[in-house]
This record gives structure tokens, sequence and C-alpha cells, in this order.
């Protein structure tokens, strides 16, 4: 036999190899079980990047327009829409193009089981002044709020993402994402936001 560890040697001699407690140690280190938890967590992960690119590539024009826009905070992604992409001016019924764009992402969303589907309204600084308006929607409150609850019902009644999953609120003009002092902030202002997180097991 030729000289060398215990399990070379029996293998020489035709004999069942027995790894030493040496090479039972090193085996466990150099491949860690991971635990269930982390696994959850990596799938989720991989989720979310698998749901932003179907929805990068169903929203292709609209992202290159800047009209809107797609970005990931941590574990959670979020889709950044302008109201004037959705909505008439003072308006809450969605427009023809706004829900075929809300229907686009209510597709790539569908084989996607995020833990929640937050849509949240939001506004520039600007008062509501039409009387016609204000009779139904007295502040921005009310009118932010209205958005994201229609958003959120095409996206359950027509992109059959499930009820259960979806989250509608307002916000109107105080979570800014540009300054009011310009039209262009002002622009920025008025969105809609879809937030998406994805599950992780405990």
């Amino acid at each position: 036999l030729k000289s060398g560890p215990v399990g070379v040697a029996r293998a020489h001699a035709g004999l069942p190899v027995v790894p030493s407690a040496f090479d039972r140690t090193h085996t466990s280190l150099d491949m860690p079980e991971l635990s269930e938890p982390a696994i959850t967590t990596a799938r989720a992960t991989t989720d979310l990047a698998r749901v932003s690119e179907k929805l990068a590539s169903a929203l292709q024009d609209e992202l290159k327009r800047g009209t809107v826009v797609l970005e990931q905070r941590g574990d959670k992604l979020t889709l950044a829409l302008s109201s004037g992409e959705l909505f008439g001016k003072g308006r809450v019924i969605m427009t023809p193009a706004g829900t075929t764009l809300v229907k686009r992402i209510g597709v790539a969303l569908r084989k996607f089981r995020p833990q929640s589907v937050e849509v949240a309204g939001h506004t520039d600084s600007a008062k509501v002044v039409s009387p016609t308006t204000q009779e139904r929607f007295p502040t921005n409150w009310e009118l932010s709020t209205a958005r994201a609850t229609n958003v959120v019902r095409f996206l359950q009644e027509q992109g059959r993402v499930p009820g259960d999953r979806l989250i509608a609120m307002g916000f109107a003009q105080y979570r800014p994402a540009a300054n009011n002092a310009s039209a262009e902030g002002r622009q920025q202002n008025r969105r809609v936001e879809i937030t998406l997180q994805p599950v992780v097991q405990q």
C-alpha cells in the first residue's frame, strides 16, 4: 500500500472508504447548510428580480419617456406612475391609456406572489379649486386616496391580483418627490406609487 491518509490506503486495499473525523469536520465547514429562513429570503429576492424584469419589459416605452420610474429600495420594488398617464386633471377615473397601462402591470404581477401590493396616491401642493371637483374631493387627501382606490380596484378586477394582497392609501401633498416650487417638480409629485414586497416565510 502507498503511504497517505487512512481513506487513501483503504481504497488501494479494496476496502470501503471511511472518512476520518478530520475529513468529516472539514466537509461540514466547507459546505454549510442554509437555514430555512435564509433559503426563503433568497427565493423571495429572486422573485423580486424576476418581476422587476417583467415590469421593465412591459413598460419599456413609459420608462424611456420618464412617465414611469422603476426603483428597488431594499426588499421593496416601487413603480412611480405619473398621474398624467392615468387621470385627467382633477379626475379619479382612469383614462383609456391609464387602464391599458395598469392592465399591463397587473399581467406582470399575476405569477408573482407579493406579501403586499401597496398603491399610494400623491398630489402636488396646489389646492383643489374646481367647484365640480370640490363637491366630491374637497382636499388633496380625498383626491389622492380616491385615485389609489381606483387603481387598486382595477388591479383586482381586471388584473386579477388577489384582493387580500392589495392596500390603497393617499398621502395628498405631504410626501413630495420633488420641490413644488417649479412646474417640473409639481409634475413629479402628481403620481401614483405601486410598491411590491415579496413574501418571506418565517
